[in-house]
């Protein structure tokens, strides 16, 4: 929400995000994984961003997923989550 007042810009609204970002901007595996992803479903959201670091789970549980669906995107960095919500 900072950066987006900052750069006078409104991140889309159809993007869940979810993730825990270290001092250096790095986006780490979270946990309840599978209940954030149900939720963003549920929700109807089109577009959700995860940590890289939870891709085989994410695999692992949704793979029979539909891809017209929701898109997932995958962030090892902050910015590379910015990018995606602020585009």
């Amino acid at each position: 929400a900072l950066c987006a007042f900052h750069m006078k810009r409104n991140p889309k609204s159809n993007i869940a995000c979810t993730g825990e970002i270290d001092a250096y901007g790095n986006v780490t595996k979270i946990g309840g994984l599978v209940a954030k992803v149900v939720g963003a479903i549920t929700a109807k959201f089109n577009v959700i961003v995860l940590p890289e670091q939870n891709k085989i789970e994410f695999d692992t549980y949704f793979k029979r997923l539909s891809k017209s669906t929701l898109e997932v995107c995958f962030v090892s960095h902050v910015s590379e989550a910015l990018n995606i919500m602020l585009q």
